[in-house]
């Protein structure tokens, strides 16, 4: 088993967490030695960010003083793209290694899929040629569209029809992108949002249909 470090901005790596162990109960069943030894949580800053919330494995601090150990990884789990981005340059000076993590039930797509450094993928479904870029995170979503830029964050019960989404993208919970649409670099795309038309770079996004809340 690989032995893991999830570092994290608080909830979401509770959501990690469960995919990790997901994937460990896929293996078992299977007989298989595959699977994922969490070691704990790293957080950024000064930890969770809901008091009181008990973590189902060791905290082991702060990223500013917590000092990695051999053979362990990391799997990213923070959200905002933006903090990702500054986590990942800060973590290098570490010289960790990033973990990329394919849920094992998409074991058949595997070899559809072009998945970057630091990843996070658990898909009920894909399409073949999808290309997932670097520290990307999608989890329990359905893919039809070619391409997720890198440090993208797609939420749960996502259904992505269109073509693409671009780079630094946050796309919430239940969003629907119709066939032949796609989202920009650097788009808020709101939970429960039907997009149907092309979001351009930098646009804030909600609603049925989805509009522009601002431009950033």
């Amino acid at each position: 088993m690989q032995n893991v470090v999830i570092v994290t901005d608080g909830l979401f790596g509770l959501e990690v967490f469960s995919i990790l162990e997901e994937s460990n109960k896929w293996y078992a069943q299977r007989n298989r030695e595959q699977g994922y030894h969490i070691d704990g949580f790293v957080f950024l800053n000064d930890g969770p960010d809901a008091a009181g919330t008990k973590f189902p494995a060791a905290v082991l601090g702060t990223v500013n003083d917590w000092v990695p150990t051999e053979g362990v990884s990391i799997v990213l789990g923070v959200k905002d793209p933006a903090r990702k981005r500054m986590t990942v340059q800060f973590l290098r000076e570490k010289n960790v290694r990033f973990e990329t993590v394919i849920a094992p039930w998409m074991l058949a797509f595997d070899k559809w899929l072009n998945v970057g450094e630091g990843c996070i993928v658990a898909l009920y479904s894909a399409k073949p040629g999808l290309e997932i870029g670097n520290f990307a995170t999608v989890i329990h979503s359905m893919l039809s569209g070619h391409k997720i830029g890198e440090y993208s964050t797609v939420m749960r019960y996502a259904n992505i029809a269109g073509d693409s989404i671009g780079n630094d993208c946050f796309v919430g919970d239940h969003v629907f992108l119709a066939v032949g649409r796609s989202i920009g670099d650097r788009c808020v795309v709101e939970p429960g949002s039907l997009v149907v038309k092309n979001l351009k770079p930098g646009t804030h996004a909600g609603g049925v249909p989805a509009k522009s809340v601002r431009e950033k």
